[in-house]
Order: C-alpha cells, then structure tokens, then sequence
C-alpha cells in the first residue's frame, strides 16, 4: 500500500497550477506515469466514480462575462485547493489538462476531485493554505486567470507548497461553457515535487488569507463599501521613515497603486500626501550631520540641526499646500520627525507614529 505522503503527492499535484510556465508537453513521460499512477490508486482506494449521466443544466447558455464571474467566485472557493468549482461552467466533454495529467470529461474532473478532497484537507486544511488571483481577463473566446497558491503541509518535515501559475479555459463548449482547461505552472513538475521533499525553512502555523476582489493585483480597485461619511477630514500627511522613498507609501515594492497605504487611506475618504522624500536624500543625515557636534558626539539634534534639517524643510512645503486640519502619521523616522512638525505648524491637529510596516 503506497504511504500518505505518495498518496498526497497524487493529491497535490493534480490540483495545481500558474505564468510562462511549464506545461504538460515538456514533463518527463516518467513524472507523467508516476503521478497517473498514484491518482489512480488513491481513486481506487477513495472509490468514488464518474456519474457517467446526463446532468441538468441551469442556464441553457453563458455568456463569457457570467463565466468569468463564475470562475472568480471559484478562486474565492480556493478551489485549487479545495476542489470547489461551478460544474455549470463546464462542457461535459471538457479536456482538463496540467503538466502531469490530461484527461477527458467533467464527471471525471469531478470524480477525482471527491477522491482528492479526504487527503487534501487532511494534509493541507484550510487555515494552513490560501489562493491569490493576479488576474482574470476575457479574450475573445477564452479567459485567462493568473494566480498563485502556497501551503504548508501537515507532514513531519513541514514542507511548503508555492506556485504561480497560469489557467487558461477555451469557451468553444455548449452554450458558450468552458471546453478546455489548460493549466501551465511557473515551475516544472520535478520542481513542484522537490518542493513537497524539503524541509521550510521556518514552520508557518498559519497562513492567513488576504482580502480578496477580482484584480487585486492587476490594477483594479475594489468595490466601494459602505462606510459612514467622513465631515470634513483632515488631510493625512505620511512622513516617510529611515531610509524610505515616498513611493514605499504609494507602490511599496513596485506592487499596484492600490496595495499602498496612501490608497488604503484614500478609500477610507482621507485626502493623502506623502513627504517627497527620496531614498538618497537620507544621506544628508550623514554629510550635512557630519557639521554639527551634537549630532556627531552626543547623537542628538537640534531642531534647526543641519541632519534633519533638510527633511523639516521638505515636510513644512507640503504643509503649506494643504488647507485646513491636518493629521500627520509618521513612520519610523518620521515618527519622532512629525513631532518637530507639530511644533513647527500650528495646522497639525493630531500625529500618529507607526512603528514598522507590515507587508
């Protein structure tokens, strides 16, 4: 009897997918036999078999745009995860194909994914695992979904499961259904396999899952919810900390607009701007710094020291673009620095410091 780590091997692979990756015409025929041969012991062992019958359809036909809403409702599932598709979305006939299996037929889809679900929730729940969608787009007679999956396995080693991936699902079915499924991984099979045999480097008890919306990281805002209006905000002035540029609090590793802190704020109805600082100029600190005795021997700074004189300078020209109350939130640095700035103005009706940024 093959043991659970085989066992979920055949689970886990099967059930995954992601960008210019690597498809099922250049996986070994030995990765392709092996992994076959275990998903077809643990559908022995699990029992469950294709209906093999007609099945009732809601809709007699879909549109791409209800399709695609289907399929964002399904990465909201996990499904890579969880085995929690739509089946109205799908053309009995439908190829389902990864770069270790290819089959035929939604009834065998879900046949395999009945045998599946036991060992995945086992190995993998739901609390230890998570599904970011990058993207879903409607091209003519396709759709294409890019996304990532990452896990922690409830094995001895504690491996960790991380992939990207593209899916893309052809529309050609009955009534505009989803005829093929085709799923390319950003890794090879091997790869993913290697994965599964390592050791993490550090334990993850838990893995939380992000706040979802369709195109959270492709660009695309979500939806507006309802919060109490806010009578006549102050205007949010973020000081960057040590070391930061002012695109840290605005695109923070080079991410979409609408992962920074300046968008989050913005949709809760603060008007934001953030301190033109950048990266470089910190080195002021240390030329200009070099100048003044306190600074240098005895690590403290006037407030018209010439070491964060240069950053006073910046924060009093963007207060004196803003009318009205004004909240400054300072990061790190920036902090202790917005202190200066509430004696320095006497606009400032409130500072918070944040100590760290979480990404």
């Amino acid at each position: 009897m093959v043991d659970a780590p085989l066992r979920l091997l055949a689970c886990v692979l099967p059930a995954t997918a992601l960008s210019q990756g690597r498809g099922y015409g250049s996986t070994s025929a030995a990765t392709k036999t092996i992994v076959s041969g275990l998903t077809q012991l643990v559908n022995l062992n699990g029992g469950a078999k294709p209906a093999n019958k007609k099945r009732p359809r809601r809709f007699a036909s879909l549109t791409p745009q209800q399709v695609k809403a289907g399929l964002a409702d399904d990465f909201r599932n996990e499904y890579l995860w969880s085995g929690r598709i739509t089946p109205e979305l799908y053309d009995e006939a439908c190829v389902f194909t990864d770069p270790t299996l290819s089959f035929r037929g939604l009834d065998v889809f879900e046949a395999n994914l009945r045998n599946l679900d036991p060992w995945i929730e086992r190995f993998v729940p739901s609390e230890r695992r998570r599904v970011d969608l990058y993207a879903l787009a409607v091209d003519g007679t396709a759709i294409t979904a890019s996304w990532r999956m990452v896990g922690t396995l409830a094995l001895p080693w504690r491996p960790r499961l991380d992939l990207n991936g593209t899916t893309t699902y052809t529309l050609n079915g009955a009534g505009g259904r989803i005829s093929s499924y085709d799923e390319t991984w950003a890794l090879s099979a091997g790869e993913a396999l290697l994965q599964l045999l390592t050791p993490a480097a550090q334990e993850v008890e838990e893995i939380v899952e992000p706040e979802f919306w369709p195109g959270r990281l492709a660009g695309r805002a979500p939806t507006p919810k309802a919060r109490a209006p806010l009578v006549n905000p102050p205007t949010v002035v973020v000081l960057p900390g040590f070391g930061n540029d002012a695109a840290d609090y605005a695109t923070p590793l080079g991410l979409p607009e609408e992962t920074g802190l300046a968008a989050a704020l913005g949709r809760r109805g603060f008007r934001v701007e953030v301190v033109p600082v950048a990266r470089g100029d910190w080195l002021q600190v240390l030329t200009r710094g070099g100048r003044d005795p306190d600074f240098l021997l005895f690590e403290k700074a006037r407030r018209t020291s010439p070491a964060f004189r240069w950053y006073a300078d910046k924060v009093s020209e963007t207060l004196g673009k803003v009318d009205g109350p004004v909240l400054l939130v300072g990061h790190s640095a920036g902090g202790w620095l917005a202190k200066l700035a509430c004696l320095l103005d006497g606009a400032v009706a409130a500072c918070v410091e944040i100590n760290q940024c979480v990404g």
